[in-house]
């Protein structure tokens, strides 16, 4: 059976649920359950950070990722319109 790629609103959904859950973790163990290579999760682990859905912070000399106010409102949008779609059988 071949696997089915996801849409980058699906892994930013899921990088943000994680976090939501779980609260802050090192980049490299979100790129582990984001299912993503580090150096393809690097730039949008970036990007996130860049509009705010996520803060990268230093503690105890180790970075660190945690969701902002900004991210947990744009992952209530997501989950909504991946839900939308998903009644429609658009989703993946």
């Amino acid at each position: 059976m071949p696997s089915r790629r996801r849409s980058r609103a699906r892994i930013v959904y899921e990088i943000l649920s994680t976090l939501s859950r779980e609260g802050s973790m090192p980049p490299t163990r979100l790129s582990y359950v984001a299912r993503m290579p580090y150096d393809r999760f690097a730039p949008l682990l970036e990007q996130l950070a860049e509009k705010g859905l996520v803060e990268v912070y230093e503690e105890n000399g180790r970075r660190q990722v945690r969701i902002t106010r900004e991210g947990l409102k744009a992952l209530r949008e997501l989950s909504a319109a991946l839900q939308v779609l998903q009644k429609l059988g658009l989703d993946e």
